[in-house]
């Protein structure tokens, strides 16, 4: 049995592009950068293996390596 995938209606397609224009009027471009770098600030915060760079590729590298017993 073939399966391909749905089509869209026009009448979909005219209210999803309807939908995204009145999101697009209620958000501002600003908040929307200011969110992505509150939420890369925190995931760094709780992952910082996630993004090493800078100070953190630095502070990675001067961890001690725990398969190696202490001398």
């Amino acid at each position: 049995m073939d399966k391909s995938p749905p089509v869209a209606l026009p009448e979909t397609a005219a209210a999803a592009t309807e939908v995204a224009a009145w999101f697009r009027s209620l958000v501002d471009n600003e908040d929307i950068s200011a969110i992505k770098q509150m939420q890369h600030l925190m995931l760094a915060a709780t992952y910082p293996d996630a993004s090493p760079d800078g100070a953190m590729a630095k502070t990675m590298d001067q961890r001690t390596d725990l398969e190696n017993p202490l001398d």
